[in-house]
């Protein structure tokens, strides 16, 4: 049985097709009620993320692991959990960004390849000038 291939998909969205009457036309402009769904869902993930790092203790304790990892351990927080917990919640964050863009677009297995091997190849570039002059430092010591 074959369940995945090399073709595009996309996610079914019969739903939306329902909801083309209430796309928003501005002038020359459209904005369909996809995409309106993917803002108010991103403005929705921001103000949550937002009350959860300003409002509990858990954002508290990020808070503070972030400021200083230090002085967080002196005061008691479990600085290996809170970043445990931190990349759960990016995570599951580009998890939900992933899911909004791909109602937007089709998902293909090389999205996102085509042409950054130039923009790595600079970046590798930089990074080279960067850290040479200090490499030759340390081993002409």
């Amino acid at each position: 049985m074959k369940l995945f291939g090399s073709e595009q998909r996309s996610f079914s969205i019969k739903m939306f097709d329902q909801l083309k009457r209430y796309d928003l036309y501005l002038g020359a402009f459209r904005i369909t009620f996809v995409q309106m769904f993917i803002i108010g869902a991103s403005l929705v993930l921001m103000v949550g993320l937002y009350f959860f790092v300003e409002k509990t203790k858990m954002g508290k304790a990020m808070r503070a692991c972030a400021e200083n990892t230090m002085t967080a351990r002196l005061l008691g927080v479990n600085v290996h959990w809170i970043t445990v917990w931190t990349f759960g919640i990016s995570s599951a964050l580009a998890g939900a960004a992933g899911v909004l863009i791909g109602l937007a677009y089709n998902i293909t297995p090389l999205m996102g390849c085509s042409g950054s091997e130039g923009t790595d190849d600079y970046a590798l570039w930089r990074v080279w000038n960067i850290v040479e002059p200090w490499w030759r430092r340390s081993s002409s010591a």
